[in-house]
């Protein structure tokens, strides 16, 4: 309690008091009150706002999640998809012929890895059989890449592959070739 001096004499009186006798403490405590609902609703904002950036936070979390395992299921289906692909491609090649074979030419593909690898095929058979043979590899995925003989330089995509090898100058028993990318 504070002493205040009144014209009659001191007297002991309360701040709420002085403020009454003064007419001002309805006006202090209605803007008190006024105060304190602003504050209130602020802070109920605030915590909308916290539960609604939160709520985002989940969904774009979940939406990223969901994009994952769908990305995740489409290239399972993809690699699914090229195992079935690449086991027909398997079972289409020709019997490899023997070595004593007149007819047979040995190709040697020098891989994009750098590693080699070596078939004989008959001088019949169409050049489909030889990318099928690399594909099966999987060295190179399919599609992305051209066989190359270095001399004379040849270059036979996947559009020729319907030629028989006789007819792309692959004449001689043994013949290197290369896979250049696309």
């Amino acid at each position: 309690m504070a002493k205040v001096n009144i014209f009659r004499g001191e007297k002991e009186i309360g701040k709420e008091q002085v403020l009454e006798q003064l007419g001002l403490g309805v006006w202090v405590m209605e803007n008190k009150d006024d105060e304190y609902l602003v504050a209130l609703q602020t802070d109920r904002e605030r915590e909308l706002k916290a539960i609604e950036e939160e709520k985002a936070v989940k969904e774009a979390a979940l939406k990223a999640q969901m994009q994952k395992e769908e990305e995740s299921r489409r290239q399972l289906e993809e690699e699914q998809e090229l195992n079935r692909q690449l086991a027909a491609k398997e079972a289409s090649l020709p019997a490899e012929p023997t070595a004593d074979n007149d007819n047979a030419v040995t190709l040697l593909v020098r891989m994009l890895n750098g590693s080699h690898h070596g078939r004989r095929f008959l001088r019949t058979d169409k050049l489909h059989a030889l990318f099928d043979f690399i594909d099966v590899g999987r060295t190179a995925k399919p599609g992305t890449y051209r066989v190359v003989r270095p001399f004379p330089r040849l270059a036979f995509s996947d559009g020729d592959s319907n030629v028989i090898l006789s007819e792309l100058v692959l004449t001689s028993k043994q013949e290197v070739l290369f896979l250049e990318l696309i």
